[in-house]
């Protein structure tokens, strides 16, 4: 958030000078109210359901491993399927979002997730665990595509990159719940261990469908978009002050909603296969970060985190879970600081400093100081 035209009351309620009318800017005092605040993190407590079986998979892959008596291409298959099985529920998720609502699209994403986990934590041979992964995946896709649609379309505008990053603050603490599991269930059997550490990660989703229900607002934008003005009406007194004009936002989003209809309906497969030239580096720049994102190589690492810290010369268990913690916790402390200073310093800047940082601490990444430089390999992706 930008200094100069930001502070706090006080009350811990951000203020904002910039207020929307029909598409202008006017100098109007904004708050963010405490409803934004908690629909915000109700939204964002979705995404900790992928960053828990990261966690949780990077402990139990190779406890399953020695339990089943499954190969190394088993494991590697079993970690990385999550992803895979993320791009159905990632592509299904427009329909579903539009279809039924923002609110029960939180609901169908935890449920799907809660029957992933229930078949793995039961699963007594591999198909019906990797049956259960498909769940699993599905589900964490179906929600990532929600978190930050829904974020956006119930915060002002100000403070949308701010908000909207929460949903990568809570993959990393749900990362480190998964983390922290290895050491509650520690003393436990192999059979016993990998099982609990998979069915705890159904409280998350079962807390989302509580919350979801009872302590969330559907989004204005899609109650507009079905005609029910009122209702949106209603939502968006929530969101912002009681003293601020709520019917030019209405407005806006009506309008906004006509001319999205119109720009779907001008849409040729020629304009989407062979877009102006603006428009193909717009989405060049976004393909590549997401591809760089991924192509650093930081899923991998965090999913044998386990046996990285091995070849690095930490052999006890226990100080392997201690080290993993920490990791944790550091990625963590970073990622909330790449938040703050993301409208401070701008998206530009904050993506250069993390690309060098990724690029150079990768590269030595297989010397014999390995866990080291994980240290500085989790401070510097974290501003993605």
């Amino acid at each position: 958030m930008s200094t100069s035209s930001n502070d706090d009351d006080g009350d811990g309620v951000y203020k904002s000078h910039e207020g929307e009318h029909h598409g202008n800017h006017h100098h109007i005092l904004v708050k963010v109210t405490k409803s934004t605040v908690i629909f915000a993190l109700c939204a964002a407590l979705n995404s900790c359901n992928l960053g828990y079986d990261i966690g949780v998979s990077t402990n139990a892959a190779s406890i399953i491993q020695r339990d089943l008596g499954l190969t190394d291409i088993q494991r590697e298959l079993f970690v990385g399927s999550l992803n895979f099985w993320s791009i159905f529920g990632s592509f299904f998720s427009h329909y579903i979002c539009d279809a039924c609502g923002r609110r029960r699209s939180f609901q169908v994403a935890a449920v799907t997730f809660i029957v992933g986990v229930v078949i793995m934590s039961s699963a007594n041979g591999y198909a019906a665990l990797m049956f259960g992964r498909s769940f699993v995946g599905i589900g964490v896709g179906f929600g990532l595509a929600i978190d930050p649609l829904y974020i956006a379309e119930i915060t002002p505008a100000k403070y949308r990159g701010e908000f909207v990053s929460w949903s990568e603050i809570a993959i990393n603490v749900g990362i480190v719940l998964g983390f922290l599991s290895g050491i509650v269930f520690y003393e436990l059997d192999d059979n016993t261990q990998w099982r609990l550490m998979f069915a705890m990660g159904c409280i998350l989703p079962v807390a989302l469908i509580f919350l979801s229900q009872y302590g969330m607002a559907e989004s204005p934008r899609w109650l507009v978009s079905k005609g029910r003005i009122e209702e949106a009406k209603e939502v968006l007194r929530k969101i912002y002050p009681k003293d601020f004009d709520i019917n030019p936002v209405a407005q806006d989003i009506h309008e906004g909603l006509e001319r999205d209809k119109t720009a779907e309906a001008a849409v040729g497969w020629k304009m989407i296969l062979f877009p102006a030239p603006a428009m193909k580096r717009m989405l060049i720049v976004g393909v590549g970060i997401a591809v760089s994102q991924q192509s650093v190589g930081i899923d991998a690492i965090q999913y044998y985190l386990l046996d990285v810290l091995a070849e690095s010369g930490i052999q006890s268990q226990k100080g392997q879970l201690g080290f993993l913690i920490l990791l944790g916790v550091l990625k963590l402390i970073f990622v909330i600081i790449g938040s703050k200073l993301m409208d401070t310093r701008g998206r530009k800047q904050m993506l250069f400093i993390s690309l060098i940082g990724a690029c150079r601490y990768t590269t030595f990444l297989t010397s014999n100081r390995a866990f080291v430089i994980l240290l500085l390999q989790f401070e510097s992706s974290c501003d993605y």
